[in-house]
């Protein structure tokens, strides 16, 4: 995809290491704890069996799945697999459905005090759970609840018997020990209605438009998770545990835990755990009526802060379509026909001479009703709409008439096989998938079942058949959706429904798919000069043009390597004029392709040979990452030989970017919100050109020589080059290589000038503005300490001040004040290259107290900074972080990247295999100091409020 807005802002880049982790999302309307998320899942299965296994059923001891039922009902799927992690969820099979009319927001309000649960003396045993296995509330340890179900989900990380039994017991208090005390739901109450607040299903986003009219017609629309503002103003403690005596019943849970885990040990441990559980004898929720499928007509909505235009065009499948393993096969080739429609309509942005921002096709599966969305979308401007749905037309019909290429299909079927493994590698893919198991009965296959079904089929598929498979499904009755602007006009309904019928009768058939292509050289090639063996095996050549090549041979990634350029000098280095250009020619030069070959057409190739290539002009360096298998390893330094001596700047393609970035400057201008945010960049990036906003007339003025100029300034060469390559190659069939396609790459000099740190506000400020199109106000608190004024020798635990004051905020503000629905808190500054400390807080709140929430979010911190660390809490951070970071070093797109930013970061290379050394240790008494500077007159502090 073409990556059109460097024009808008530019990215805070580092070369450094960091761990984190995120938890699967989930499509359209659920109530998150972090809030209604309207989102895009990739339908990878919604399948379908017809019976459960039954109690006492002998497990698969072949299969990574095993599903059993305990006396009481309650179903349990254990699946190993994924990383070292763990997902241990609870699903209950009662949402806002199952509330009647005195009852909404009630299963919502229950989530709410599970999490909330205080003995006599006062203690919070949850809290202290999810202490005990370092789990933070939000981002490990989270709940929602749906329309049907309601969902407590752990994520225990480097997960073990002990943590496994740590986390059991969580889900055995969500299940049978919630308490309901008057006075803490009186104290949860504000708390949810600012909650409520942010989800108020009547605000007028163009998304809740578009869900309501949906469900209109159906218990949905009069069942909103949320529930309304005097329901639950008036829910009683008694109310409340009845609702969670009726529902949460053994015979209406699943329990999943996927990941790393001891199935044996966990089968005793659950039995003994849940044993005791209540049941209802009445089974699962009955599942109440769909709303119904509308696959006709044209529906237009508009709001306030919506940017442009989106097209899509619709076609809704019943709920039990794919519900089958005919079912999973027939949706493999509909992705696949839709990938290859995707690769395709790369070819054909560019006639829109940058009206048409992306053109894309997706198979989704809508968790709310379970139904299957076959959807074309295209972003555009007025102008666009009518290209953009010609081209949809135009190129479903063109699969439809003259079906595929075989390399299509063959890099395809290539592609697709190695993203299962991928996928499978992952706890939280694995707990996604059981979860839609049992949520939509569906046919649940571990990695090998599941791949042996989609190879008997996809190797046996003929072209013909997707042709057919083409003919069927793209030739249905779709519904046509436009979300706008109102500010921006719109065609009428008659006129979209227009747009997708125009003729498409003389349709030829597409472009052969490119030929492969070795991207012969006619360099002489040159020599390797010296070649010294370093720490830990690493290999390091001098080479006749200056280059320095690094080089660890690993087989933890079979077949596969890993190459990373990094030159030291990035846009920090450049004037102004300069920077505002490389920021466009990035975006233009890596879309321009090679030699004879088009941007669309180099991407095609790339993905059919399994090649990755990604270019970056980040703030303190120029990057060329690169990957291929062992087998291409020629293939992929040639590239690199190219990237480095004849990259081009296409008219078309120069074209299409700069309009589309100035279409989109023109998008913001008109927003309600463009003057708070025009004022809060200022502040943020003290407007450095590297990261403010760019004009439309600075636009304007780059060109194509401009471009052309960055590249042979900035790119081309050896420059300051050092190459890292990790992988699986000897050191006897990687020299050649080098020698032959690397070695003779001209030798150049880096342009490098006076270096600019990172921009930092240049002095304490409130920005305030309106229009957030929402019912809250945002806020954003930011704490900026210079490290310059941080003169400790010893490292700060920036990680234990973070959960700190997390904790200290989450309790304080949330729990016990009920000010704020969420909030977040996060500290940065650890990495050598970053030239300050921070502290971020950013919450939603009443906008009449928004103020106030601000000065008292303020003392609290300020309170918070006086406690300290005990040596065994930073003890126990730091090994926590070493073991992630030994994890990571399993990865060999991680360990290339740490040992090519070593050098950047002034960290001696030997460190990278050695957490004990990367990782250092951290001091009690600068943690302490660090959080009273941050809160100190010495940091500067910008506020920035954002009201209604």
């Amino acid at each position: 995809m073409i990556h059109f807005s460097h024009a808008l802002s530019y990215h805070f880049d580092h070369y450094s290491y960091s761990h984190s982790s995120s938890l699967a999302k989930k499509r359209d309307l659920v109530l998150f704890k972090g809030g209604w998320m309207l989102v895009l899942l990739l339908l990878t299965a919604c399948t379908n069996s017809s019976n459960r296994v039954s109690v006492n059923t002998i497990p698969d001891v072949n299969s990574d799945i095993e599903t059993f039922t305990l006396e009481n009902g309650l179903d349990v799927i254990l699946w190993r697999g994924g990383n070292q992690n763990a997902v241990f969820q609870l699903l209950i099979h009662s949402g806002s459905l199952q509330e009647e009319a005195d009852q909404l927001g009630y299963a919502h309000f229950v989530e709410h005090m599970a999490f909330s649960q205080v003995t006599e003396n006062g203690e919070r045993p949850i809290q202290d759970k999810l202490a005990a296995l370092e789990l933070e509330f939000g981002k490990h340890a989270n709940a929602y609840t749906y329309f049907d179900h309601t969902e407590y989900r752990l994520l225990v990380r480097q997960n073990d018997l002990t943590k496994s039994l740590q986390a059991l017991a969580l889900l055995t208090d969500f299940a049978l020990n919630t308490e309901f005390n008057e006075e803490e739901v009186e104290k949860e109450k504000p708390v949810i209605i600012e909650e409520w607040r942010l989800k108020n299903v009547n605000n007028p986003s163009v998304y809740q438009q578009a869900l309501n009219a949906k469900l209109s017609g159906s218990r949905y629309i009069k069942r909103f998770p949320i529930g309304t503002k005097d329901s639950i103003n008036h829910a009683t403690a008694d109310a409340l545990d009845a609702f969670y005596s009726r529902h949460y019943q053994a015979d209406n849970a699943t329990l999943i835990i996927t990941g790393n885990i001891d199935r044996k040990a966990l089968k005793a441990a659950i039995v003994d755990s849940f044993k005791n559980w209540r049941a209802s004898g009445e089974g699962k929720s009955s599942r109440v009526d769909l709303p119904a499928i509308k696959n006709e007509g044209a529906e237009i909505y508009a709001d306030d802060n919506i940017n442009g235009y989106v097209l899509t065009r619709s076609h809704t499948f019943d709920q039990s379509f794919f519900n089958s393993e005919l079912g999973m096969i027939k949706r493999d080739q509909i992705i696949a026909l839709l990938d290859i429609f995707n690769d395709r309509i790369a070819h054909r942005l560019l006639e829109t001479q940058g009206n048409v921002e992306s053109i894309f096709a997706n198979l989704t599966l809508d968790p709310l009703t379970y139904q299957s969305n076959l959807n074309f979308t295209a972003m555009s401007n007025f102008d666009g709409l009518p290209q953009a749905s010609q081209i949809i037309a135009e190129e479903m019909s063109r699969i439809v008439k003259h079906g595929l290429h075989g390399k299509e299909w063959f890099g395809w079927r290539k592609r697709r096989f190695r993203d299962i493994e991928e996928d499978f590698r992952s706890s939280l893919y694995l707990a996604s998938e059981a979860s839609r198991y049992a949520l939509n009965q569906g046919l649940l296959l571990d990695e090998n079942s599941y791949i042996q079904l989609l190879k008997d089929a996809h190797f046996n598929t003929e072209l013909v058949d997707f042709q057919q498979v083409a003919a069927k499904y793209f030739t249905l009755p779709s519904k046509i959706v436009l979300k706008h602007n109102k500010r921006q006009p719109a065609p009428s309904k008659s006129m979209l429904s227009n747009y997708f019928s125009r003729a498409t009768d003389h349709i030829m058939p597409a472009k052969a798919v490119v030929s492969d292509t070795q991207w012969p050289l006619s360099k002489v090639a040159g020599s390797i000069l010296k070649k010294t063996t370093l720490a830990n095996d690493i290999i390091e050549y001098q080479l006749s043009n200056g280059l320095v090549v690094r080089f660890y041979e690993t087989q933890q990634d079979l077949n596969n390597i890993n190459l990373q350029l990094v030159g030291l000098g990035g846009l920090s280095e450049m004037p102004e004029d300069e920077v505002l250009a490389a920021r466009l020619a990035t975006a233009v030069m890596s879309a321009s392709g090679l030699r004879n070959m088009t941007g669309a057409e180099l991407k095609e190739w790339l993905i059919q040979a399994g090649i990755h290539l990604n270019a970056h002009f980040t703030f303190n360096s120029r990057e060329l990452d690169m990957k291929s298998t062992q087998a291409d390893l020629d293939v992929l330094l040639r590239l690199l030989h190219l990237a480095l001596t004849e990259v081009k700047v296409d008219p078309k393609m120069f074209t299409y970017v700069q309009k589309l970035n100035i279409d989109q400057l023109q998008q913001l201008s008109n927003s309600p919100t463009n003057d708070f945010t025009l004022r809060v960049e200022e502040v943020l990036t003290n407007n450095d050109p590297a990261f403010r906003r760019m004009t439309s007339d600075e636009v304007m003025q780059i060109d194509e020589q401009r471009m052309s100029n960055i590249y042979d300034t900035y790119f081309k060469g050896t420059q300051n080059y050092v190459l890292t390559i990790v992988g699986d190659v000897s050191p006897d069939a990687l020299e050649p290589l080098l020698v032959n396609f690397v070695a003779n790459i001209p030798q150049t000099a880096a342009k490098r000038g006076p270096s600019r740190d990172n921009p930092i506000a240049p002095k304490s400020i409130t920005v305030e503005g309106r229009g957030s199109n929402a019912d809250a106000t945002r806020v954003t608190i930011i704490k900026t300490l210079p490290k310059q004024a941080f003169l400790h020798k010893h490292h700060p635990d920036i990680h234990w001040i973070q959960r700190h004051f997390n904790k200290v905020l989450f309790h304080e503000i949330r729990e016990e004040q009920g000010l704020v629905y969420s909030v977040n808190v996060v500290v940065d500054g650890e990495s050598p290259s970053s030239v300050a400390y921070s502290l971020k807080v950013a919450f939603l709140t009443d906008p009449a107290k928004a103020k106030q929430v601000v000065d008292i979010i303020n003392q609290e911190l300020l309170k918070a900074s006086k406690d300290a660390p005990t040596l065994a809490e930073l003890n126990k951070t730091l090994i926590e972080q070493r073991q992630h970071y030994a994890q990571d070093l399993k990865n060999n797109n991680t360990l290339s990247r740490l040992l090519a930013g070593a050098e950047f970061q002034g960290i001696p290379i030997e460190y990278v295999f050695s957490a004990e050394d990367y990782i250092p240790e951290k001091d009690i008494q600068s943690t302490q100091a660090l959080m009273a500077e941050l809160l100190s007159g010495n940091s500067i502090d910008t506020t920035f409020i954002l009201n209604p």
